[in-house]
Parts: C-alpha cells; sequence; structure tokens
C-alpha cells in the first residue's frame, strides 16, 4: 500500500498537462474541440487495453512483467512529453495576474465534484460487472462487457468529434449526465447476463461526450493562466472518484451483492447529473475567459 500510495502521489497529471497543451496550441481553432475528444477517446483505449495487456503479462510470462510494462510506458511518455518544450503553455507571470488559485474559476468546484460522482459511478460499474458475471458462473465475460464499454464510449467520442456544436460545452454536460445515469441503471435491472452486452454499449455512447464537455467547460471558463491548473483539478477529481468507487464497490457486493453495488453506482451517477446541472446554471451567469487569454496570448 505504501508503494501504490508513493507512486500515485508522484505520478504527474499526463491527461490535464496533454489537454492544457491541446488548449494552447489550439486556441481559438476548431480543431481544439477535435484534440479534446481525441484525448477522451485515447482515455478510454489506454483504461481498457492497459489492464489486458498486464494480465496477459502476468499470467503468461511473470508476475513483475505488468509492473515492468507499466514503468517502461510511464518513463517513454513522460520523456517523450519532457522533449517537446514548444508545446508547454507559457508560464503565468505571478506579479502580472497574482497567485491564486484556477478554485475560484467560475463552476470549477461543481465541475469537480460532478467528476468525482461520474468517476465513483465508472469505477463501480468496472467491478460490479465482474461480480456480476462471476455470480453467474460467466466471469470470462466481464471482458468482453467492459471491452464493449470502451468501444461505445469510443465510438462516441469519435462521433462526438466529428460535429460542430453551436451549444455552450455547459449545456452539453447537462444534457449528457442523465443519459449517462440511464445506462447505469440498465446494469442494475439487468436479468441475466447477456443483458450486460447491450447495456455496455449504450452506456458507454454516454461517457465520453460527458468527459469532453466537462473537459470543454474547463477550457472555456478558466483564465488561461491558470489552465493547466483547472485541467489537473478537473483529472484528480475523476480519480479521486475511481478510488471511492473501488474502495466501496467491494464492500458493497459482499455485504448485499453485484446487483446491489450497480445500484449503488447509479446513486452516484444520479449525484453526477445534479452536480451537472448545478455547474450548467452556474455557467450560464458566467462570462468565458476567452477574451482574457486573448489578451494574454498577445500582450
Amino acid at each position: 500500500m505504501l508503494f501504490s500510495a508513493l507512486s500515485g502521489g508522484t505520478m504527474p497529471a499526463i491527461g490535464s498537462l496533454v489537454r492544457a497543451r491541446w488548449s494552447h496550441l489550439l486556441h481559438g481553432s476548431p480543431l481544439l474541440h477535435a484534440a479534446l475528444a481525441f484525448e477522451s477517446v485515447v482515455d478510454e483505449v489506454i483504461l481498457v487495453a492497459g489492464p489486458i495487456a498486464v494480465a496477459v503479462l502476468v499470467t503468461g510470462v511473470d508476475p513483475m512483467a505488468g509492473l515492468v510494462l507499466a514503468l517502461v510506458c510511464t518513463v517513454a511518455g513522460q520523456t517523450a512529453l519532457a522533449l517537446q518544450p514548444g508545446t508547454e503553455p507559457p508560464v503565468a507571470d505571478a506579479g502580472r495576474h497574482g497567485r491564486g488559485t484556477a478554485l475560484t474559476a467560475p463552476g470549477l468546484p461543481l465541475l469537480m465534484v460532478t467528476f468525482i460522482a461520474a468517476g465513483t459511478a465508472g469505477s463501480i460499474i468496472d467491478l460490479g460487472v465482474v461480480a456480476f458475471t462471476e455470480e453467474h458462473g460467466a466471469k470470462a465475460a466481464s471482458g468482453w462487457v467492459l471491452g464493449l464499454l470502451a468501444l461505445g464510449s469510443a465510438v462516441a467520442g469519435l462521433w462526438y468529434d466529428a460535429r460542430p456544436w453551436s451549444s455552450p460545452p455547459e449545456r452539453r454536460l447537462a444534457a449528457t449526465l442523465p443519459l449517462f445515469t440511464g445506462g447505469t441503471l440498465v446494469f442494475a435491472v439487468a436479468p441475466g447476463v447477456a443483458f450486460l452486452f447491450p447495456a455496455a454499449v449504450l452506456l458507454g455512447l454516454t461517457m465520453a461526450p460527458a468527459l469532453i464537455a466537462g473537459f470543454s467547460a474547463v477550457e472555456r471558463y478558466v483564465p488561461r493562466h491558470r489552465l493547466t491548473e483547472g485541467m489537473a483539478l478537473v483529472t484528480t477529481s475523476m480519480g479521486i472518484g475511481i478510488s471511492i468507487g473501488s474502495a466501496t464497490a467491494g464492500k458493497v457486493v459482499d455485504l448485499w451483492g453485484p446487483r446491489a453495488a450497480l445500484g449503488w453506482a447509479g446513486c452516484w451517477a444520479a449525484a453526477a447529473a445534479l452536480a451537472g446541472l448545478m455547474t450548467a446554471r452556474r455557467l450560464r451567469r458566467a462570462t468565458p475567459a476567452a477574451g482574457e487569454r486573448e489578451h494574454a496570448r498577445t500582450g
């Protein structure tokens, strides 16, 4: 546990760093929406492919092989990012902007709560599906179900990427999170393992659009000199939610069974939808930070 805590505590928020770079490079360009969507699709692919690759290495090569692969990928990815200084956002001038924090940006604390709840729901779904399929004597099916969930999310992300959106991201966030809640609750009422497959596709179709809308809201409303911090806070919020889900799902399964755990995920998804609605209402009264960012770019 100590080494796990040290590993997590020293791991840079690569996703937020990359998104901040895209926002810097493509600010004001219609390609920014596509870049943020692409990042969400990549995240989904990694979340599925990573555990599968590690499981194959651990069972077929050596128990340490999975850790070695993780170490190699971590070092290679961080080094590749560090060797691209030309894509870095400019360092904020503390004298000009003040020290402050991105937490003062409109709606960001509520958006963090939204991502915590969504991350918790997603994590519980992952563990609940494994427990549900094991209870029904089809544990091997869990990998296929979760794979379909990621595939549905990737397809939705690519579709979302290909469309120009005129509505603001907070409105899209408020619209997609209730669909995410509905998709989560479908798992809780599944009569059998076969029902999990279409449920996974439906849930996956709502995940990437919700994440993309959330990060787009950060890019729109957080001042440019606080953008990396804002992206990191939202990414960390998702990680906190995943940790909460992992810590509570097993206990719920042990006490009340897999179906109760899937229902527990639905409760968290509903909390995410409520927090997303509150975020949207807060941001409707806010002024986008685009003007301040443009000033920072030209000044």
